[in-house]
């Protein structure tokens, strides 16, 4: 989706993900210690990616933005799967580089924004979520933003958690 939505605060920005970007931001999920946490977990080749981001601007449901803290890049994210009908959309595909952002709270910075735009630029009144129950740290980030658990489903390791917040 071809979309211009820029937020900033102290030293996180974050903006919509350019070709090169889209492939940093491969290479950062491709990292064991981050591609478990995907639903997709399989290795991305740069070849699918390149294919992935030409789909994507020619979507007109799928925001991806790349995330920046103190002028680096750290990871990217994005509404998608967005339904104007319904004013609803999924948030995901967040990811942020654990070795320079680790503890300075620029998940919970970026989740606002992800708020904002999608209420105040994309005019939506839901974002839903699906996550591991193992992943805790971005569990307390997306509840300290408001978002509620509605339901489960899953079993073991691929136990998950669908959230939801009313915009």
């Amino acid at each position: 989706m071809d979309h211009n939505y820029i937020l900033s605060q102290n030293k996180v920005l974050i903006k919509p993900m350019s070709y090169d970007e889209c492939q940093k931001y491969r290479e950062l999920r491709n990292k064991e210690n981050i591609r478990h946490w995907f639903i997709y977990k399989n290795f991305i080749t740069e070849k699918e990616q390149y294919n992935w981001y030409k789909k994507y601007l020619e979507s007109d449901n799928d925001c991806m933005f790349s995330i920046y803290y103190d002028g680096r890049f750290v990871g990217g994210n994005a509404i998608y799967n967005i339904d104007f009908l319904k004013s609803e959309a999924e948030y995901g595909r967040f990811l942020l580089n654990p070795e320079i952002v680790s503890g300075k709270g620029v998940g919970k910075i970026v989740m606002k924004f992800a708020c904002i735009i999608a209420k105040q630029s994309l005019g939506l009144k839901r974002l839903y979520l699906k996550v591991y129950t193992n992943n805790i740290a971005a569990i307390k980030v997306y509840k300290y933003v408001g978002f509620d658990s509605i339901k489960e489903k899953g079993k073991g390791m691929e136990k998950m958690i669908c959230m939801e917040k009313i915009l």
